[in-house]
């Protein structure tokens, strides 16, 4: 029998209710697991400002719960700080509940650097989560929908240039959309 969540129950009851939900999510989710990350390094804002290459007062803002106006510029600049991935996507809402049961401070910050996860011996790498598995599983039965493939198949890979670090387009970069388009016939 499958038994709903409390939150889930109060998702079902207004779209407005969902919509106030998610953007609390996005506002409030990113800044506490910025701060448990910190807070699991040992390490000051300022520290993060440096690895990450910005400001310290940037950092303070990402940080705050209540700033909620952070942009995907200074997400990014804060993984890179962390040394770790930052996947934004849209999910089901039966996602988010199940995500939104499972997290705790010590599990937001329990996320390793590159260079720490890349260490860990095969055997104690954490696992693919069994969402994960479902979805190849069920992937496996249907064509790949990634946007890299859609932009192949459709040609218009050469709107997305490889980009720099600093976000401009790089020149001689292409052969990586050239073998993702001639994958993708």
């Amino acid at each position: 029998m499958n038994i709903r969540s409390n939150l889930w129950r109060k998702l079902a009851k207004s779209k407005k209710y969902r919509e106030e939900f998610v953007a609390a999510q996005v506002k409030r989710g990113i800044p506490f697991q910025a701060r448990a990350l910190l807070k699991r390094r040992g390490w000051s804002q300022d520290e993060l400002a440096e690895r990450a290459k910005v400001t310290q007062g940037v950092v303070s803002r990402a940080v705050n719960p209540e700033y909620g106006n952070l942009t995907l510029n200074t997400i990014i600049r804060l993984a890179a700080g962390f040394d770790v991935a930052f996947i934004g996507k849209f999910v089901r809402f039966s996602e988010l509940d199940r995500w939104f049961s499972e997290q705790s401070e010590i599990s937001l910050g329990n996320v390793p650097a590159f260079d720490e996860e890349n260490a860990m011996p095969e055997a104690i790498k954490p696992a693919a989560s069994k969402q994960g598995q479902e979805l190849v599983a069920d992937q496996e039965k249907k064509p790949p929908i990634s946007i890299a493939l859609l932009l192949a198949k459709t040609e218009q890979v050469t709107a997305f240039p490889p980009l720099s670090v600093k976000g401009r387009a790089q020149k001689g970069k292409g052969e990586f959309y050239e073998t993702l388009r001639s994958n993708a016939r």
